[in-house]
């Protein structure tokens, strides 16, 4: 019998990326053709998880 998936981690690299004047001022994640994380939100089988250390910040300690 073959192994289940139970998680995946999904890490948006830059996800915070400002908006772009094309396209129509969205951001590169607003305007991202991304069905299967569409999905995967629409069926709320998101949790988040806090990848920076206790103690530092997004631009170091």
């Amino acid at each position: 019998m073959g192994a289940t998936l139970e998680h995946a981690f999904i890490l948006l690299d830059d996800a915070a990326a400002p908006p772009l004047p094309e396209p129509g001022g969205k951001t590169p994640l607003e305007a991202a053709d991304i069905p299967g994380m569409d999905s995967i939100v629409r069926e709320r089988r998101v949790e988040t998880e806090v990848t920076i250390p206790d103690g530092h910040t997004r631009r170091g300690p």
